[in-house]
């Protein structure tokens, strides 16, 4: 995501600092997204908690 950033600015010429504060919200959106999916199979996997198995 980075290199794309640097490309962006180069072919937009739109300030590095503006593209990266657009692509924040997504970015987190993103990774909270992946983050449910994960919590989500493996809760209907069965998969117990960390502190559980040790």
């Amino acid at each position: 995501m980075g290199a794309a950033a640097f490309i962006m600015v180069e072919l937009t010429s739109i300030p590095y600092y503006e593209i990266i504060q657009s692509a924040l919200i997504p970015a987190i959106l993103c990774y909270i997204g992946i983050l449910f999916m994960v919590h989500f199979e493996a809760s209907k996997m069965g998969s117990k908690e960390w502190t559980e198995v040790n």
